[in-house]
């Protein structure tokens, strides 16, 4: 009995209540894509049942041999529009239906369709079901609806005003396998051209500028290139940040590509490049003395006193010489006086004029009396 009911459960009869149903044949799933490259995102293998089938990631190109194969997801594309793609690979694989694509329904009818460029043909092949409803066989032509039009696979049959292309990609088939390895640089598909190279690059440590007394120091990132761009974290509490490098499409980065830095703080108010500078006064230097130039020859005083003596007298009358300049004169310089000198004289012929008439009024008076 057990025996028995493992037998009608493998080919998916239940029995309920002592009646056998027939169990629909589950739809096709994909049990989640696995990335085939951390160079070129986009590319993938489905789920479990390909995850050996991965290709290798090398600087030309993804590398294919035995049963390698990967997928590309496309969008919003009808069976009715499909157009074959085309790829660069060196050297050619020995299969020629090397380019493919996925096709799905929202009822679950799936299949992969083949393009082979020699005799410009669409091809499928469906695998038996235990109800025997599917159209088992290898078949091909080029119109990819006409090939699907009333086929019907394990998961359910193609409606072809619905289906729709899920996917493109390159590989080999799983049965046969041991196709020969190969790299492909791009592939081609709808007029899009996808390249598959990888190239290595560097990126270098970012850097600081010196804090000063009033800012910290400021992050400074390498110029911007093609090849990758820099993330940023905010500063912690701790004065810390974060700084990531990711590649762009078609780079893989070498060596360290992040770095937990410390920001530099601000300058402490005690360092010595924040204390006040003092600028010294400018140095007061005194003028030479002038010397005074010696006095050649004295001038006369203009307040010289006269005294008149009672009768003739031939005496001179005394005189009181200043020779700075009590009186007024200026004092004679240079050698020979010059015209200072000539002035000194003359003033002392006029004191001599006035004297002597002095002299004159007092004689005069004093015959009179």
């Amino acid at each position: 009995m057990r025996k028995h009911l493992s037998a009608l459960l493998s080919a998916g009869i239940i029995l309920v209540g002592g009646v056998a149903f027939v169990a629909s044949p589950a739809a096709a799933t994909n049990t989640g894509n696995k990335a085939v490259s951390d160079c070129r995102s986009g590319w993938y293998v489905n789920g479990q049942d390909e995850g050996d089938r991965t290709p290798d990631q090398v600087e030309d190109g993804l590398e294919f041999v035995n049963s390698d194969l990967v997928h590309h997801e496309v969008k919003n594309l009808k069976l009715a529009d499909l157009k074959p793609g085309s790829y660069k690979a060196e050297p050619n694989p020995n299969q020629p239906t090397f380019f493919s694509v996925e096709v799905r329904n929202d009822n679950g009818a799936y299949g992969t369709l083949r393009w082979n460029p020699a005799d410009l043909k669409w091809s499928i092949t469906i695998g038996s079901s235990q109800d025997g409803t599917a159209t088992a066989g290898y078949f091909e032509n080029s119109d990819p609806v006409a090939l699907l039009t009333g086929k019907i696979t394990k998961w359910g049959a193609f409606d072809t005003a619905t289906a729709k292309v899920v996917s493109f990609g390159v590989g080999y088939t799983a049965n046969p396998a041991g196709g020969i390895k190969t790299v492909v640089s791009s592939v081609t598909f709808h007029g899009k051209k996808y390249n598959l190279s990888c190239t290595t690059v560097v990126a270098p440590k970012p850097t600081f500028t010196d804090p000063t007394c009033t800012e910290a120091g400021k992050l400074v990132l390498p110029p911007a290139v093609k090849e990758y761009s820099y993330l940023t974290s905010d500063i912690n509490p701790h004065g810390k940040i974060v700084v990531k490098v990711v590649a762009r499409d078609g780079y893989k980065l070498s060596g360290k590509h992040e770095w937990t830095l410390d920001v530099p703080q601000k300058l402490p108010a005690n360092h010595e490049s924040c204390q006040p500078t003092t600028t010294p006064s400018p140095t007061m230097t005194a003028s030479p003395t002038a010397t005074a130039s010696p006095t050649a020859t004295a001038s006369p005083s203009a307040s010289a006193s006269t005294t008149a003596h009672p009768g003739p007298t031939t005496g001179s009358p005394t005189r009181s010489l200043d020779p700075v300049g009590n009186s007024g004169a200026l004092p004679v310089t240079g050698q020979g006086g010059g015209p200072y000198k000539m002035i000194a004289l003359a003033s002392a012929g006029v004191l001599l004029i006035a004297v002597g008439a002095l002299m004159f009024l007092g004689a005069r008076r004093r015959r009179e009396n």
